[in-house]
């Protein structure tokens, strides 16, 4: 499940399916939870090769882009 890789200071505003990777976008509160939902995410069942594909300060949040690859758990 997803949500529980999700930090409490981090939300989702799309998922898009490329085919043979993800995108994750969303907004964190800041940096240190963007890495802390990429470890999440890496160390799942799900996912791997976690990558920061875009990071911005968007006024007192940071929007974040995560390329992924689904992985069969």
């Amino acid at each position: 499940q997803v949500s529980v890789l999700i930090p409490e200071n981090a939300w989702l505003t799309s998922l898009s399916d490329n085919g043979s990777s993800v995108d994750l976008d969303g907004f964190a509160v800041d940096n240190p939870t963007i890495a802390v939902f990429m470890r999440r995410l890496q160390d799942s069942s799900y996912f791997s090769d976690v990558t920061l594909s875009f990071t911005q300060q968007e006024k007192e949040n940071h929007k974040f882009v995560i390329t992924c690859k689904l992985k069969n758990p």
